[in-house]
């Protein structure tokens, strides 16, 4: 496996696409400073999965987007590929190559594919886990990497060491199973407190239930008796209505007769008039056609004057034609001794242009031949030009050697200056550390003494959460309780809503009218639709109207009429209706002996409430009904009107006019259609009233539940604050701790110093020499220099003279091609004008042809015009002659029309005196309706009890059906059942289902209990599990890297010792510490190291690991920056050998490196701000 391509579009500086292959082995990526060559290993590090900008040198992630230069506009998008060999399947796919992208737009949207399928970043780091490829790997190496590895800190080392171990997985794997272990817990507490609050629950909910259940059988046996009963008195009442129906019937149908005779005179005078209507209309049309004979008489004698105007305009055309086509004749001469003139010059211009081309090409062949000569004379002057170039970088790289010589000898002086005056440092640090241990000491006690008042804090604000979350549990029964109530009253007010809109209690007739012709235009609803009833009158209202309370208000007799023949056809029923236009009030007038009368409450009609335009209908019916509170004063009422009203008591009693009494018990509930209608209204504030309360109640559960949580809240900052103080004097005795190991430090440190000074003087020494060869070699190069400038200078010499005589047959070729041109021109402004009289004769020939044939048109037309002419003529004498005949008919109409109208006087007259006879029968019919609406209020009182006590209607209550032995006895159980439910006091029916529920809630988050106890379990015998497999791979594998480091450290130094050391015995989570003594010298700090034997050490580590696990490729950046030539040459050296197992692409400025590389890529910019890639494959590495 092996990295085989990458590619970059829009990345950085590489505005356009490159494309980079690679194969085994080394390849090396070089380049001036600036050039982009960095920009390279940072697509490899972004598109592996780098989140952080400022790693890739940016302020944000957007900046990696190419922004444009001065002559190139920015792009939108940037976007790398990275194809990897898996030809040896090391990657779960059945792919031979695996390609990573990722992309990012301008608008911050990012995108991550593997083999073009879109994927996660979680995907992309989970692929490259444990393989050393990653941006945490060691198979990115920049020179940040190498400060990261010989960082002060060893924590920060730590993650290379754990990539090469191959434990990143199983660490990726633990911190899942703790996650999942800390949700699981978090589940577990929750549960449990719900647990506890339903076994509360359990225990009160089944008294609760057994109760319900009881109460439920008896009031089921009660219902059935009950049912039956109502029944049994119903239909008695239901018999002796039908007996009336009957009569009543029996005089509808004579009234039916009649009606039908009526309807007969109706259509017959309906006939009559129709009949007039046609002769009339008749006598309208005969007039309109003789007006429109006129009009046409009119039109044609227009007309003919019209064809005659035409006849004389068609015979002038014609003379206009005959002039027309004379002038062009003429033309056509003109035209045809113009075209030959000019087809003679056109002859004489062809021979100049012929001799003119043959020229130009004579002098074109000359000058291709001297200008291939300049082109030789440039390519040679561009070669030694370039040889120049080379020898002036060459002696600019020898002048930067000696400027580096003198730099490092003037560096090696003020460090060796600086060592004398760190050791003075050091000593006067130690009196400072020693005085900053006792401040320590105090800061420990201080904290200490604030931790033990932040914990007695923490054990109060838990009391007060305690109480909180009782209260809490209070709200939350008295929020079930609100709400179960909430609901039983929207039931009964939907119920209620449900009957009212389905008209319960009115019969079919009259539902039938309400749901198809109800508009409140013509028909205006029913006597209960049309007026409201203070709470308190229900009963007394609907007693006093009894069946009138299902009287029709409409607008007029006709539309009476209209709706009475539409309920017998459709065999619907019967139903009275009130017109408005003829109903007449009856008002009464309460003299001042009944207002005095104590209990008195009023005429029915002024207790209501209506619209004023329905006051004749409300009088008619309730006008001469009394209303009092109580029978006594009804009695008293009557005997001082003498009988003569009707008295209705506010309890349903009447006192019936000439003296009979209606009354006894009524049902506990009233629930008419009056009553339902003021409970509907009722039963809607109160559920407004109870939303309120429950809103208020949540409301109080909500900010006890926020006072809760800011308790929680406190307590959890206050345990915070235990804890940061906790970490703070630890941290206090870490820095104890550091602060005495300073000192023992700095101790060791001045030795080493002194050490330093010594190397520094031999290094002086080495650097003199090496700064004295580098002169002499200057000085070689600056004769080269000189040699090559001269040979320059002859060859431009030379290229002058041929470009000048190149630039005069240019000159001369650019006159004969302008004066060709010239000809050229000329002969086609000729050609153009052949054209154009070619065009002008064939005009005018379409034009004569047009001419003829336009002349034998207007004969034509003049011939047609002539027979229009006589035929209209003919057509006017023969319009006269209708028209005299017309009006002799026209008499004959008028006098049919008189004798029509005499017939309908005559029928009209019949038809009133059948209307006298129907009027007859309809105050017998009305004595019967008188006696039916007293059976109809009984069968109403029974319709209502079983709705107020069971809330069905009488056609659900027949479904209650069965035979009873005796009424007396049916009573008399009735009377027990009432008592047995009386004594079982409160009854909760809801309790049957939520004990239901709560018991099996209660089971089911048992079992849950129970789940996640086990998965806790498991999860723990996960961790453990991990953690020891994580334990012995890293101590297995650090072992080796330790060894591999030591052995890796002597073959780049030439000796030397190198060590790795675990800071404590917790193996997951230490420092690792880095031993090392460069050969001839004592062990020392990294930190006391010159920046090559820092560098070199890295490189030491990094190959260590790489001997242990080989990574399919590794990416350097410049990390031998820092080293000599020697040592340069020792890292190449260990590159080709690492190779045989590990691909290495080299970003670097050295020559040592470039030499061991088998491909070689320059980056350069051509154009300014944009990198461009070059390359060049080698036989090998030397």
């Amino acid at each position: 496996m092996y990295l085989k391509r990458l590619e970059i579009k829009g990345f950085k500086s590489f505005a356009d696409k490159v494309d980079l292959e690679f194969d085994k082995g080394i390849t090396a990526i070089v380049g001036p400073n600036g050039s982009g060559k960095s920009n390279i290993y940072d697509s490899i590090k972004w598109v592996l999965g780098e989140q952080s900008a400022k790693t890739l040198r940016g302020s944000k992630m957007d900046d990696i987007i190419f922004a444009g230069t001065e002559s190139r506009k920015g792009l939108g998008c940037a976007e790398v590929s990275l194809t990897i060999d898996n030809s040896k399947k090391m990657f779960p796919y059945d792919y031979s190559e695996i390609t990573v992208t990722r992309r990012l737009y301008k608008s911050g949207e990012s995108e991550y594919l593997i083999n073009n399928t879109q994927c996660r970043l979680k995907d992309i780091t989970e692929l490259f886990m444990d393989t050393g490829i990653g941006t945490d790997g060691y198979s990115l190496i920049g020179q940040g990497k190498i400060e990261e590895i010989l960082s002060s800190k060893s924590e920060d080392r730590r993650m290379l060491f754990e990539e090469a171990a191959g434990i990143v997985k199983y660490k990726t794997r633990k911190l899942e199973a703790e996650k999942k272990l800390e949700t699981t817990k978090q589940n577990l507490i929750r549960i449990l407190d719900i647990i506890n609050n339903l076994d509360e629950q359990i225990e009160p909910l089944k008294e609760q239930s057994d109760k319900a259940k009881k109460y439920l059988a008896l009031r089921d046996e009660l219902k059935e008796l009950d049912i039956n009963v109502i029944l049994y008195n119903y239909e008695n009442a239901k018999n002796k209505l039908n007996n009336c129906l009957s009569q009543i019937n029996s005089l509808e149908d004579s009234k039916d007769d009649l009606e039908f005779k009526k309807s007969e005179k109706i259509q017959l005078i309906a006939k009559y008039k129709r009949d007039l209507s046609e002769i009339e209309k008749e006598y309208e049309f005969k007039n309109n056609e003789r007006v429109e004979l006129e009009k046409k008489y009119e039109a044609l004698s227009g007309n003919l004057n019209l064809l005659q105007e035409r006849k004389q305009n068609l015979i002038n055309d014609k003379e206009r034609l005959i002039k027309e086509f004379d002038e062009e004749k003429i033309n056509i001469q003109n035209l045809n001794t113009e075209h030959e003139s000019i087809l003679s010059n056109k002859s004489k211009i062809n021979q100049d242009i012929n001799a003119a081309q043959l020229e130009v090409e004579k002098i074109e062949k000359e000058f291709e031949r001297l200008n291939t000569k300049c082109n030789d004379l440039e390519t040679l002057l561009e070669s030694k030009k370039s040889d120049l170039l080379q020898i002036i970088k060459d002696i600019s790289d020898i002048n930067n050697k000696i400027n580096s010589s003198s730099i490092l000898m003037g560096s090696l002086n003020n460090r060796k200056l600086q060592l004398k005056k760190e050791i003075d440092a050091k000593n006067k640090k130690i009196d400072v550390l020693n005085l900053e241990a006792e401040s320590i000491t105090k800061i420990i006690k201080n904290y200490s003494d604030d931790m033990a008042f932040l914990k007695q804090k923490s054990s109060d604000i838990s009391y007060e959460i305690l109480n909180l979350e009782k209260k809490e549990d209070e709200l939350n029964r008295e929020n079930k309780f609100c709400f179960e109530k909430l609901k039983t009253i929207e039931a009964k007010y939907k119920t209620l809503l449900d009957m009212d809109k389905d008209m319960e209690g009115f019969n079919r007739a009259v539902k039938s009218i309400l749901i198809n012709y109800k508009d409140n235009r013509k028909v205006f609803g029913t006597i209960s639709d049309l007026i409201y009833v203070p709470k308190g009158l229900e009963t007394a209202i609907e007693i006093a109207l009894g069946s009138s309370i299902q009287n029709i208000v409409v607008d007029n007799e006709e539309t009476s009429i209209m709706l009475i023949n539409y309920l017998k056809k459709n065999n619907i029923g019967r139903a009275t209706f009130l017109p408005l236009s003829i109903i007449k009030g009856k008002e009464f007038v309460i003299n001042e002996q009944l207002k005095s009368i104590k209990g008195f409450l009023g005429v029915a009609s002024d207790l209501v409430n209506y619209d004023i335009k329905f006051k004749n209908a409300i009088t008619n019916i309730l006008g001469r009904v009394l209303i009092c509170d109580n029978l006594d004063t009804a009695n008293i009422i009557a005997k001082k009107t003498n009988y003569n009203y009707r008295i209705v008591t506010a309890d349903g009693d009447v006192i019936n006019i000439g003296g009979a009494f209606t009354g006894g018990s009524n049902s506990a509930k009233t629930t008419g259609i009056f009553s339902r209608k003021n409970q509907i209204e009722e039963l809607k504030s109160l559920i407004i009233i109870e939303k309120e309360n429950l809103k208020k109640i949540v409301d109080e559960i909500y900010s006890n539940s926020e006072k809760v949580n800011i308790k929680k809240i406190e307590l959890n900052e206050n345990n915070n604050s235990i804890m940061e103080l906790s970490s703070k004097i630890q941290a206090e005795n870490q820095k104890l701790a550091i602060v005495k190991k300073e000192i023992s430090n700095i101790e060791e440190i001045i030795k080493d110093v002194n050490i330093e000074i010594e190397q520094i003087d031999i290094e002086s020494k080495k650097n003199t020499e090496n700064e004295n060869y580098n002169k002499s070699m200057l000085q070689d190069y600056i004769e080269n220099q000189k040699r090559i400038e001269n040979d320059i200078e002859n060859i431009q010499l030379n290229y002058k003279d041929l470009k000048e005589q190149r630039n005069n047959i240019s000159t001369d070729l650019t006159s004969k091609k302008i004066s060709l041109a010239e000809k050229l021109k000329t002969l086609e402004a000729i050609n153009n004008e052949i054209n154009r009289i070619e065009k002008n004769l064939d005009s005018i020939k379409q034009k004569l042809n047009y001419q003829n044939h336009e002349i034998e048109n207007i004969d034509k037309k003049t011939a047609l015009l002539e027979k229009d002419i006589v035929k209209n003529k003919e057509l006017i004498e023969k319009i006269i002659k209708d028209i005299e005949i017309f009006n002799k008919n026209f008499n004959d109409i008028e006098e049919n029309k008189k004798k029509t109208a005499q017939m309908i006087s005559k029928e009209e007259s019949n038809f009133n005196d059948i209307e006298e006879n129907i009027k007859n029968l309809i105050n017998s019919i009305h004595r019967l309706e008188i006696s039916k609406s007293k059976l109809e209020s009984e069968i109403d009182m029974h319709t209502k009890k079983v709705w107020d006590d069971y809330e069905i209607s009488m056609a659900q209550a027949a479904q209650f059906r069965k035979t009873l032995k005796s009424m007396s006895e049916a009573n008399i159980r009735i009377a027990d059942l009432k008592n047995e439910i009386k004594n079982l006091g409160d009854i909760n029916v809801n309790a049957i289902e939520e004990y239901k529920r709560v018991t099996e809630r209660y089971e089911f988050l048992s079992k849950q209990r129970e789940d996640l106890l086990r998965a806790e379990n498991s999860l723990i015998d996960i961790i453990n599990e991990i953690e020891k497999k994580m334990k012995e791979q890293f101590e297995e594998k650090f072992i080796i890297i330790k060894n591999n480091f030591n052995q890796t450290f002597k073959e780049l130094f030439g000796g030397g010792f190198a060590d790795l050391k675990l800071e404590n015995d917790d193996i997951l989570t230490c420092g690792i510490d880095i031993i090392v003594q460069p050969p001839g010298k004592k062990l020392q700090s990294l930190s006391l190291l010159s920046g090559g034997e820092r560098g070199l050490s890295a490189i030491a580590l990094l190959f260590a690991i790489l001997r242990m696990k080989p990574t399919p490729f590794c990416v350097l950046d410049e990390i031998e920056a820092a080293l000599d030539d020697a040592n340069v040459n020792r890292f190449a050296k260990f590159l080709k050998d690492y190779s045989k197992d590990t691909q290495f692409i080299v970003i670097t400025h050295r020559k040592g490196s470039m030499a061991a590389a088998d491909m070689l890529y320059g980056v350069t910019m051509e154009e300014k701000g944009i990198s461009k890639v070059i390359s060049l494959k080698l036989k090998g590495g030397n």
